[in-house]
């Protein structure tokens, strides 16, 4: 448990997969990592089509949300993108709907709005979800712990779109990270640590 306020639909909870983190939230869930078939939550939120971050979506009964290019990647089951048989994964997503998302979309889930910001660099389909009423960011892959730079090698990777991702959060008042990998953790100017790296 990260952390809890009294009513269910405002409990956070982080579920840890092998590999790599969901959060959920009341009856949200950010990311379907495996071994965190989110049951009873009626919305999944995908931070980006990386196989580890959504190997449970075959097992969700719930409304799919993820950017244009990840649910085009998810919906046709797209190897390149999903990157599932290079992490060890034989799962198919071949007849899952995806509802689509853009930047600036806002997903309401209980008392809290949460905001898309579309975060390319790890991947070109990668978001970060905003709730600007906490300053609570959900970073997926876009961000990692230890102040590590997440991998900008794979086929859809852009090192100079990360860069600009950045640049982009750090007009966000963000006060604590949600990392898709690690445990969650204080900003304190942690972006601007990040940027110093290029």
């Amino acid at each position: 448990m990260i952390w809890t306020r009294g009513s269910t639909s405002n409990e956070f909870r982080l579920s840890r997969g092998i590999l790599a983190n969901g959060y959920i939230v009341g009856d949200l869930a950010v990311d379907a990592p495996e071994n965190m078939p989110p049951r009873n939550v009626k919305k999944v939120i995908i931070t980006h089509a990386h196989c580890d971050h959504i190997a449970s979506l075959a097992q969700v009964e719930a409304e799919i949300y993820a950017s244009v290019l990840a649910k085009k990647a998810i919906e046709e089951n797209d190897e390149l993108s999903l990157l599932c048989s290079t992490l060890y994964f034989d799962v198919d997503f071949r007849g899952l709907s995806i509802l689509p998302l853009k930047d600036g979309d806002v997903i309401k889930q209980g008392d809290f709005n949460f905001q898309i910001i579309e975060t390319p660099g790890h991947s070109e389909d990668s978001i970060c979800i905003y709730l600007e009423e906490k300053g609570f960011l959900f970073a997926g892959d876009t961000i990692f712990p230890d102040f590590m730079l997440p991998n900008t090698d794979l086929p859809t990777s852009s090192i100079i779109k990360l860069k600009d991702s950045y640049e982009k959060l750090l007009t966000l008042d963000i006060r604590k990270i949600f990392p898709g990998h690690g445990m969650p953790f204080e900003e304190k100017d942690y972006i601007k640590s990040l940027l110093r790296q290029f």
